[in-house]
């Protein structure tokens, strides 16, 4: 049974709502002057926290943080009623300045095919100071009451420094019938966050208590990354590219504090997801972080090639350990390719082959102290050869990131904003890579089909 299309916000009426209040012109600013920049992704809810509240079944589907290229509201404008001009998407006067969503989602009973029944998106803002959060806190209840959809419901007790539960029926773009939605938005100190969770099916639908207990949890570990006792790990030791539109696919935590986060494709087959953890366990991985990010192609086309930037960076327990998983890597990439190891200093090879699909990989992995990253640049040379492109793929644009990543790893200084794509990467007909719907205008896909 197909209830609901597994692609991110697509369907989404919560979202759409979300869109109408957020303005992120700023975008990915530094921290505030002399400090580090928040870890937003640390703050976001885990697979981990729906098994505590006894919603299991829950994985990891899509991350986005914003950047200094506006890739974060041209991503929230696309997915938008009308697509927008921004001027719809500012919280009052409050501007955010930075963003970070993370969409989980829950498989429909025991088909396991694709669709999901149930969607949670944790959203989390951070503003300039308590009182910018504040007034965004306030702007949003309003403006999610304002469709008519929802109802405002009193609670027992308060969560972070304010809060408000709504909760009620939407009519999502793609699903054209009512869907139960329940959303509770709340504020500690500067950030601003919500939780909505959306249900597609009559199978254990989310409710007032469900709601509450996992906005408690997340506003007890915003505060904890405010108070310097959680984050910081790893999210800034990572090279994000800077792009327009919704490139960045995934840009989120898989492991943290040694507990693996569920990507929704565990959930496919049984026992995946503890398989997961065990392994982590076993190679003795504290941390993990995934980055992917599309360089162009159509994702929503069946079957069609595409370009993707891929990052998986595992922090250790020891320098032992990563020197294990370091090994590994280069045994397994042995299989694929022949090896030639960099000078960047630290302990590093490249490798490339062709794919399955006919895209030809350039890899790299690289040990820095007990880190490992593992970077991976799908050229999208076979869609490129289908549509007539002129792209000329070469290692040198591989190894210009990879050189930027083991410094970003020594130093998260280093990485603090997105670099640009190499012009390698790109094909020279950039302006005209074929977007959804086959309107051929933009390089840099927005989410919205075409008519």
């Amino acid at each position: 049974m197909r209830l609901v299309p597994r692609l991110p916000f697509r369907a989404s009426f919560a979202f759409a709502i979300l869109l109408a209040l957020t303005s992120l012109a700023p975008a990915f600013v530094t921290a505030r002057r002399g400090a580090p920049l928040l870890d937003l992704p640390a703050m976001a809810l885990r697979t981990t926290d729906f098994m505590e509240v006894g919603h299991d079944g829950f994985g990891q589907n899509y991350g986005h943080l914003t950047d200094r290229s506006r890739s974060a509201r041209q991503f929230l404008e696309s997915g938008g009623p009308d697509g927008g001009n921004g001027d719809e998407y500012v919280i009052g006067d409050a501007r955010a300045d930075r963003t970070y969503i993370l969409e989980l989602a829950r498989f429909h009973g025991d088909d396991q095919s694709g669709s999901f029944s149930q969607v949670a998106f944790s959203i989390v803002l951070e503003f300039e100071d308590d009182d910018e959060a504040a007034e965004a806190l306030d702007e949003m209840e309003d403006q999610w009451l304002e469709p008519g959809h929802l109802d405002k419901v009193r609670r027992a007790q308060q969560i972070g420094d304010g809060s408000f539960y709504l909760e009620g029926d939407a009519i999502p773009h793609d699903v054209q019938r009512p869907v139960e939605r329940t959303t509770l938005g709340f504020q500690v100190d500067n950030i601003a966050a919500a939780i909505i969770l959306i249900n597609f099916s009559d199978d254990d639908p989310p409710t007032q208590d469900v709601t509450e207990d996992l906005a408690s949890i997340q506003a007890d570990r915003i505060e904890s990354v405010l108070d310097g006792d959680e984050g910081g790990a790893l999210f800034d030791k990572v090279v994000r590219l800077r792009v327009d539109g919704n490139n960045a696919w995934m840009d989120s935590y898989f492991a943290i504090d040694g507990v693996w986060q569920c990507d929704d494709v565990d959930f496919t087959s049984p026992g995946a997801c503890d398989d997961a953890q065990e392994r982590a366990d076993e190679r003795q991985i504290e941390h993990s972080y995934f980055l992917k990010t599309r360089i162009f192609g159509n994702y929503y086309a069946d079957g069609t090639p595409e370009s993707w930037y891929w990052l998986f960076l595992d922090e250790f327990s020891s320098e032992e350990s990563a020197e294990a998983g370091f090994e590994r890597l280069r045994s397994a990439q042995v299989e694929v390719g022949p090896l030639t190891d960099l000078d960047l200093g630290h302990e590093s090879f490249s490798s490339l082959y062709e794919s399955g699909n006919g895209n030809l990989m350039f890899n790299v992995v690289i040990r820095v102290d007990n880190m490992v990253v593992y970077m991976i640049h799908d050229t999208g040379t076979a869609l490129a050869a289908e549509q007539g492109w002129t792209l000329e793929p070469s290692e040198s644009a591989t190894l210009e990131l990879a050189e930027l990543q083991a410094a970003c790893m020594e130093d998260a200084q280093a990485c603090a904003a997105p670099v640009r794509i190499p012009e390698e990467m790109l094909p020279a007909e950039a302006g005209h890579v074929t977007p959804f719907g086959g309107d051929a205008s933009i390089a840099m896909c927005p989410f919205r089909r075409a008519a």
